[in-house]
């Protein structure tokens, strides 16, 4: 079960995903997420000691790792694309 949070602010709403739910979508660990995380390279917000990742920012980050030549950086399961 996937479970998402929306954030509104003004007119912008956002998304966010649970770190756990994430790294079973796209096969990377919750590890390196949360890591990517840290360092700003994802989006998202930190409740707790519980990250949340912004899903338009790990579907831009998919996409952009997609156009890489290096296949050691890319996801572990083809084809996957958050809505």
């Amino acid at each position: 079960m996937i479970s998402l949070i929306r954030q509104y602010q003004g007119q912008e709403a956002r998304t966010y995903i649970l770190v756990k739910e994430a790294s079973k979508l796209v096969g990377y660990s919750q590890q390196y997420l949360r890591r990517l995380l840290r360092q700003g390279k994802l989006g998202g917000i930190k409740v707790g000691l519980i990250w949340l990742l912004d899903v338009i920012s790990l579907d831009t980050y998919l996409t952009l790792l997609a156009r890489v030549l290096d296949r050691r950086c890319r996801p572990r399961i083809k084809g996957t694309k958050i809505n």
